[in-house]
């Protein structure tokens, strides 16, 4: 499998899920304050389109770990230095036993006939022209500038607003502060932007949005909330004028054609890593279909949701955050919680019991070679400090997934889909939508 940034997420499935639920709320400062560390991380550990090199995909390579690095010592040496990256592993013990890391008695408590002939779909998500000219505005927002409107409101303006929502029969209100509205978002909904358009500084604009109770994009859904909003600025973008000059000054390229050429091909390149992380994903879900569950220790439960707590903590950067929190957050109860703790239960049983029945194991070497190569790309200067705030449980055991999978996919039967990324998005906002209700 062939990953840009081998950067993975070092979480449960649970708690990966729930994260990736977790709804685009950019305009409201509260809630930045929950996601901000997370947009951190993010924008640490993954490389931007600029700084992407497909090259470099050769040289991070998860299934490659125990083969001999694509990268010359060389070259190494230089992204070491120019990281300012220390590769001590003195705090990597040198008899290391990776497996001491899996759960010894896994098998236990799951067990199944054969893994052999896993039907297994593989998504493959082919480019369009619409995700091409979506890129190349992306790219142009970078040398685009925001300017003062001298007209009213209108789509795809931006507004600047302090807001006060009462929420119908409640006596809910709240007054939020320097918000930022992008005419077409539809943020607080369709009616909330129309009511926008047309507006112009010290404007006060009242609006009643009433939401159907099937709306999970609301945090009202079956409720009726008054807006007031006080207009503070109207602005609008200006984007530079998109000529074969303007591209080759900028890009580097000597055309449009060839500009967008080379996006379409790095974004196959993406959107084939996200088939094979799917696919990965896939088997292990296919795998665990295939298993028959005891019950599991009431002890062993409890750990996994004293990581889930761990998790958010250490992604939101809040030492207080609470198991009813992380349920609440995403408007879960404890119960359903418990259950999806238990469910994600079952593919860290599987993954311990196959591997050590398997006789898969996880030398040092490759651990540390994983170590460096994912702390060095996530902006870190040490193996220590990266092991330190991720783990060595949970790293050790993320590498177990990631071979157990390849073991799984060898005697697979693997069916490939082809489709449009379009559909790709629209699939992902479907499951959020079916995870919020």
């Amino acid at each position: 499998m062939k990953n840009r940034v081998v950067k993975r997420l070092v979480l449960s499935a649970a708690a990966a899920l729930l994260l990736s639920a977790v709804p685009a709320m950019a305009q409201d400062p509260e809630d930045l304050e929950l996601l901000e560390a997370v947009d951190a991380d993010a924008e640490e550990s993954e490389l931007s389109d600029e700084e992407y090199d497909p090259e470099m995909d050769e040289a991070f390579d998860l299934e490659d770990l125990e083969e001999e690095p694509e990268l010359s010592s060389e070259e190494e040496d230089l992204l070491l230095q120019e990281s300012d990256f220390n590769d001590d592993l003195s705090s990597i013990p040198e008899d290391l036993d990776t497996t001491e890391y899996l759960l010894k008695d896994a098998d236990q408590y799951v067990s199944w006939t054969s893994m052999e002939g896993l039907e297994v779909t593989r998504q493959v998500y082919a480019v369009t022209d619409e995700d091409v000219q979506e890129r190349v505005q992306q790219e142009l927002s970078a040398y685009s500038t925001e300017e003062d409107a001298d007209r009213p409101a209108r789509e795809e303006d931006f507004i600047y607003a302090t807001v006060t929502y009462t929420v119908q029969g409640t006596g809910e209100t709240e007054t939020l502060d320097d918000m930022v509205f992008y005419i077409g978002d539809e943020y607080y909904g369709p009616e909330f932007d129309e009511a926008l358009i047309g507006c112009a500084i010290g404007d006060e604009i009242s609006v009643s949005v009433s939401y159907d109770e099937n709306d999970t994009d609301s945090e009202w859904p079956g409720q009726t909330v008054d807006f007031k909003v006080t207009v503070s600025g109207v602005t609008h973008v200006i984007a530079p004028e998109y000529t074969d000059e303007f591209v080759k000054e900028n890009f580097g390229y000597e055309s449009t054609a060839e500009f967008e050429q080379s996006l379409r091909e790095t974004m196959q390149l993406e959107n084939d890593e996200n088939a094979d992380s799917e696919l990965y994903n896939n088997v292990l879900a296919a795998a665990v279909e295939q298993c028959e569950f005891g019950t599991f220790p009431e002890e062993l439960l409890e750990e996994s949701k004293q990581e889930l707590v761990d998790t958010y903590s250490f992604y939101f950067g809040q030492d207080a955050i609470t198991y009813e929190e992380v349920a609440s957050l995403f408007g879960m109860s404890t119960e359903e919680l418990d259950a999806a703790v238990a469910d994600d239960m079952k593919y860290t049983v599987f993954i311990s019991a196959y591997a050590l029945t398997n006789g898969i194991r996880i030398p040092r070497s490759t651990y540390t070679e994983y170590l460096i190569q994912e702390a060095t790309f996530s902006g870190y200067p040490d193996v220590a400090t990266y092991e330190e705030d991720y783990g060595r449980e949970a790293l050790i055991r993320s590498l177990y997934e990631q071979k157990v999978s390849e073991a799984l996919l060898e005697t697979a039967n693997i069916t490939d889909v082809t489709t449009s990324s379009q559909t790709y998005d629209n699939l992902m906002f479907e499951d959020e939508g079916e995870f919020d209700e």
